[in-house]
């Protein structure tokens, strides 16, 4: 049988642990597994009353069963358009966020990330296309680099992975941890897990001497013996991360959020709970 695909024809939408709808603001929710940008594909398995059950293949996950898989879950069907085969994306979003611009003159953002399939260009406008037959423009410069750093002081968004837009209401939007790890590795063309567990399972391991910036620190709890933080090494002992404890996007030091410097933390070493390893993905 063949698979059926549909595209994400929002700004960006919330893949959920079950077929209910998010509530609302910046507290953890234990159904939020992550979000999807427009333009996104994924495999539908079902649908029925206005969700449908999904795979994200592009949102690695590392199932104790069976190994990698494409991230299952459900999103709002009114959210996806169904489509053909998944679109040759040739160029990318890179600013925290653009507009675009419809033909009838309806307009919406475009978060960093976003892919595009990009049919014509001016010197002022891309043209894209998307769906069935849509198409809409964005101004050219956003597909020009903008610094990650343009997300600090943004909110922490459990399961996010959208650039903070106040003036958009639902989906939420902000980055969780690993949400902001995802988004630099995918701003770079590569596809990484979605968790930082398994992020941390698909990074090499490093040692602490071997440290380079944009290298990834991971956290694990002690008590539950598990990952369940990931941080940016920035270098010159400087931590880039999106945390709960802050509830932000923040550059912060070692020190401050290690309890010493890098270059003290050996495995056995413990700070609040957690101890600390370092991998690198290439």
């Amino acid at each position: 049988m063949k698979k059926q695909i549909a595209q994400v024809i929002v700004s960006a939408t919330d893949l959920r642990n079950g077929p209910i709808a998010a509530a609302g603001g910046y507290q953890k929710d234990p159904l939020q597994e992550s979000q999807l940008l427009f333009g996104d594909c994924v495999e539908v398995l079902s649908h029925e009353n206005g969700w449908a059950s999904v795979l994200v293949p592009d949102q690695p996950r590392f199932n104790q069963k069976k190994g990698w898989e494409s991230y299952p879950g459900f999103i709002r069907l009114d959210h996806l358009a169904f489509i053909d085969a998944v679109p040759p994306f040739n160029d990318m979003v890179r600013k925290k966020w653009t507009t675009l611009i419809r033909p009838d003159g309806s307009q919406m953002p475009l978060f960093m990330g976003t892919r595009l399939k990009v049919e014509l260009q001016d010197e002022n406008h891309l043209t894209i296309s998307f769906g069935k037959g849509q198409t809409g423009q964005i101004e050219k410069g956003a597909v020009v680099a903008e610094d990650l750093f343009c997300h600090l002081g943004a909110p922490y968004l459990w399961g996010g992975l959208t650039s903070y837009y106040p003036s958009l209401s639902f989906p939420m939007t902000g980055l969780d941890c690993s949400g902001l790890v995802f988004l630099y590795f995918r701003l770079k063309g590569m596809t990484v897990p979605r968790n930082a567990s398994c992020q941390a399972r698909h990074a090499k391991t490093i040692s602490v001497t071997d440290l380079l910036p944009y290298d990834l620190i991971f956290r694990k709890d002690v008590a539950k013996e598990r990952i369940d933080h990931v941080m940016f090494y920035l270098g010159k002992n400087e931590i880039f991360e999106s945390t709960m404890k802050s509830r932000s996007v923040r550059r912060v030091s070692a020190i401050e959020r290690l309890g010493t410097s890098i270059e003290n933390i050996t495995p056995e070493y413990s700070f609040e709970g957690g101890q600390f390893s370092f991998g690198r993905i290439t």
